[in-house]
């Protein structure tokens, strides 16, 4: 007798080796996706540290004590960047769903009629960042900035910001699970 098909136990073989092939790729890929918004999420730190720079060097004034000698340091935040025109951005949120966040650059031309405002997100995790705080100095007539992820206030929530699966234990001042541990600030 001829017979034409599979059987059961073939088709279930079959399928077996399917699903596995395909978790060890979707694992792969989900690894290949996460490294890539870790990188985009540092190249948006590096461009709000330029964004800062080129604030502090349009606004040199801001840092001369009385005697004209740079001693100030100022902090502004990514909002006020985006608001400042320093900090270019093409993202937009819905204003009511902004919680305390300041709306700036306020769009209200969709055809929805919602107000939307300009944010820089974490693609990581897609999580707003206009609070997050940067810190601008000049030393010998040059600008830097650095964003602050020290154990102060400021730092803490900048951390949290930047890396959210990152937890401070304040009594031993230390952070778990942060990929910044080392360090107290992100400067270029």
């Amino acid at each position: 007798m001829n017979k034409k098909g599979f059987t059961l136990v073939e088709l279930l073989a079959v399928l077996v080796i399917l699903t596995v092939i395909i978790l060890i790729g979707s694992s792969s890929i989900a690894a290949i996706k996460n490294k890539i918004n870790k990188n985009m999420f540092e190249t948006k730190l590096d461009l709000m540290i330029a964004a800062a720079q080129e604030y502090g060097g349009n606004n040199k004034e801001l840092f001369l004590n009385a005697s004209g000698v740079a001693t100030k340091k100022i902090t502004k935040t990514v909002g006020d960047l985006i608001e400042s025109n320093d900090l270019e951005t093409s993202e937009y949120e819905n204003k009511s769903t902004l919680g305390s966040i300041k709306c700036v650059k306020q769009k209200s031309n969709y055809s929805d009629g919602i107000v939307r405002c300009a944010v820089m997100t974490n693609p990581v995790d897609d999580v707003i960042v206009n609070n997050l705080k940067i810190r601008i100095y000049m030393e010998y007539n040059r600008v830097y900035a650095c964003i602050i992820m020290d154990n102060t206030a400021d730092g803490i929530a900048n951390r949290k910001l930047i890396d959210p699966a990152s937890s401070y234990n304040s009594s031993s001042r230390t952070w778990t699970n942060s990929e910044y541990s080392e360090t107290n600030t992100y400067c270029k």
